[in-house]
């Protein structure tokens, strides 16, 4: 942390008097990055560097550096009252530094202010919008500034040895369920060979990435943005509404998994209000209607499979058996495989939208 306020006064960012009049504050986010969030008085920045030797950060802050870069071109104005301004960029070090925006809590913060306590914000309507307005951006403009690879998690069913070396035991678990369910490894399989750079999209469009401000909202952390389909980001948002019912299952095999269910603390029509309601914002947004609101919905269900069992992987880490939070995520994942359509209205109760011409030709 020293070493951070040291390389901040040398770059002017904080001045000497911030340190003398007591008036900076520094608290350590630290996780699979370094980071802290720095505060003097009413400004501040987000300090941002990569965890020397953690493997693969490198790669994916260097992406980092690469997208605020390209926010600085006239193709990035298009956002930039949704990302948080850069104010310095750097990859020898490597750093980024960001302006700070709103109060630093993140939609996940404010959806679990305290352990047990779930409070839906109300912003799903504002996350459609928002997730809409990044995948109408000119993929053109970005063919040459991103990545248009297929997330690693596709692949899980054939892993490469690096993937193998770092898994944990509980890992292997989930690369064997994979291989076990046909239905899942096809549609991974699928994924991965479909993968279209048809839009900027996130790679990891969660509720701890986006900050609310008093304007709206901005979204940080693009280290995974890259070209592909929109249904990736549209299932990481359906998989985080997902998570807080998974979250709150208690299986102890005292009582029936059924029983299990009905005592689950959410509920589940609670979820599927605000799931509709940000489905509705997304596609009013973006002009979608009829059978293609239908076949975006559908693939968006089948990213959502890829989705969970990227969410098992991270449940999974560490020896013994797999908890069953993973197991929830990987059982989920195998029945929107066999049947996107059915599981996925099953659970979500997002409607299909009429195709309108076809109504009226029939009335």
């Amino acid at each position: 942390m020293e070493d951070c306020v040291a390389m901040l006064l040398q770059r002017g960012i904080i001045l000497p008097s911030d340190v003398v009049n007591d008036s900076l504050h520094v608290v350590d986010r630290s996780s699979r990055n370094v980071m802290y969030l720095v505060r003097t008085g009413e400004s501040g920045c987000v300090v941002k560097m990569p965890v020397p030797g953690e493997p693969g950060t490198d790669v994916t802050f260097d992406n980092e550096v690469r997208f605020y870069e390209w926010m600085k071109s006239e193709p990035g104005r298009a956002l930039r009252d949704v990302v948080p301004r850069s104010v310095l960029l750097s990859r020898e070090p490597p750093l980024v530094v960001c302006e700070y925006v709103g109060t630093g809590m993140s939609l996940l913060e404010q959806a679990f202010p305290a352990a047990g306590d779930v409070r839906f914000s109300g912003h799903a309507r504002h996350l459609g919008v928002l997730l809409a307005r990044i995948h109408a951006v000119d993929v053109d403009t970005l063919l040459d500034a991103f990545w248009a690879d297929p997330p690693w998690i596709f692949s899980v069913g054939r892993p490469r040895p690096a993937m193998l070396h770092s898994a944990f035991p509980t890992g292997f678990e989930v690369i064997h369920f994979v291989q076990s369910s046909q239905p899942l490894s096809m549609l991974l399989d699928r994924l991965r060979r479909t993968w279209r750079p048809e839009c900027l999209v996130h790679g990891d469009f969660k509720w701890g990435n986006v900050l609310p401000t008093d304007d709206g909202m901005v979204v940080v952390d693009w280290e995974l943005a890259r070209l592909g389909p929109p249904a990736w980001d549209l299932a990481c948002v359906l998989q985080d509404y997902a998570s807080v019912w998974f979250n709150h299952l208690v299986y102890d095999g005292s009582v029936s998994f059924a029983e299990a269910i009905s005592q689950n603390t959410i509920e589940l029509a609670d979820i599927q209000k605000e799931c509709r309601t940000f489905w509705s914002a997304y596609l009013d947004a973006r002009s979608i209607d009829g059978a293609q609101a239908n076949d975006l919905l559908s693939e968006t269900l089948r990213h959502l499979a890829a989705r969970l069992v990227q969410a098992a992987v991270e449940h999974a880490g560490g020896d013994g058996e797999l908890p069953n939070q993973a197991l929830y995520r990987l059982q989920f994942a195998a029945n929107l495989a066999r049947d996107p359509d059915r599981y996925g209205f099953q659970f979500f109760r997002i409607p299909q939208r009429l195709d309108l011409v076809t109504v009226a030709e029939g009335g």
